[in-house]
């Protein structure tokens, strides 16, 4: 039997602005994300006939898994597949919570909801979601919030201990709502922790 295999890689930056979520340009700055996207799969069903695909498999990690909460459903669809053929999605490590502080400071939704705002994100929501949160749409943004609207085979991979959102959700202090001025695991007496420290002091039961 003969396989053939085709994958294709898309460079991302960092959390939203990655996510492919933003149409918007702003003081010449373009935040074009989800017209990206939406070009990218253009492309692909017009030059490279992916449409014919028995099997597509989207993955990504971090920012880039977030990414697939977001649009596994967008690019299932817009895909346009033959009937039969499979799709599934496996987000590594992009499962990332919409959870305060060790001090009770929604710092990390601020910062998300700032991005948010700036590249108009709203135009790249999952809108399943959208649908079912109608007093709260902002909220999809979240992967909890979008795999709970998801139609899409998942799997998903993302660590007890996150190495991510322990210390920059968990630990990130509260000192403003910009990533500038705001730093992993530097929350108010907490500054000289390693992650390693950081994690023993709040999870004891898996450094013993």
């Amino acid at each position: 039997m003969d396989y053939a295999q085709k994958q294709l890689y898309v460079r991302e930056s960092k959390h939203l602005f990655a996510s492919f979520t933003g149409s918007t340009t702003n003081s010449d700055l373009h935040y074009r994300g989800f017209d990206i996207l939406t070009a990218i799969l253009t492309d692909l069903k017009v030059k490279h006939n992916i449409n014919a695909a028995s099997e597509v498999l989207l993955t990504g990690g971090s920012a880039g898994a977030m990414s697939v909460f977001l649009h596994a459903d967008y690019i299932h669809e817009s895909l346009e597949l033959q009937p039969g053929s499979k799709f599934g999605a496996v987000p590594l490590s992009g499962f990332f919570l919409d959870r305060v502080n060790v001090y009770d400071e929604p710092v990390y939704h601020g910062q998300v909801m700032g991005m948010f705002a700036l590249a108009n994100s709203s135009a790249g929501l999952p809108q399943r979601c959208v649908a079912e949160r109608p007093n709260d749409p902002s909220s999809c943004v979240f992967s909890e919030h979008a795999y709970n609207s998801m139609e899409s085979s998942i799997f998903v991979v993302d660590s007890t201990l996150d190495a991510y959102q322990i210390p920059c959700i968990l630990g990130r202090n509260g000192t403003g709502q910009t990533w500038a001025n705001s730093t992993c695991g530097s929350a108010r007496g907490y500054e000289n922790c390693t992650k390693v420290s950081f994690f023993s002091l709040f999870f004891p039961t898996f450094f013993h």
